[in-house]
């Protein structure tokens, strides 16, 4: 499996196409509790929070149409395993 490191990851999240969509990507994650979870198809949204200071990042699910899915999910950026299917390094 390929690596990418942690701070390079956090920038392809914010990448947006040339008319300001955001770009998809696939992410997987460990909640709270412990378990991983994993989105196949999500975009960067914004959370009613300080991100920067709580070192977390909101992405939004999307289904194969490009439909939300769900609500935003808070994910901290020190529990991320994979993005687009590669591993995470610091």
């Amino acid at each position: 499996m390929k690596k990418i490191k942690r701070a390079m990851a956090l920038k392809e999240m914010e990448i947006k196409e040339a008319g300001g969509k955001p770009v998809y990507f696939s992410i997987s994650f460990y909640t709270r509790n412990g378990e991983v979870r994993f989105v196949q198809r999500a975009q960067t949204c914004g959370l009613k929070m300080d991100m920067k200071a709580n070192r977390m990042r909101g992405i939004q699910e999307h289904d194969i149409h490009g439909l939300p899915v769900g609500h935003p999910i808070p994910v901290r950026i020190d529990f991320i395993r994979t993005f687009n299917e590669q591993r995470v390094t610091l």
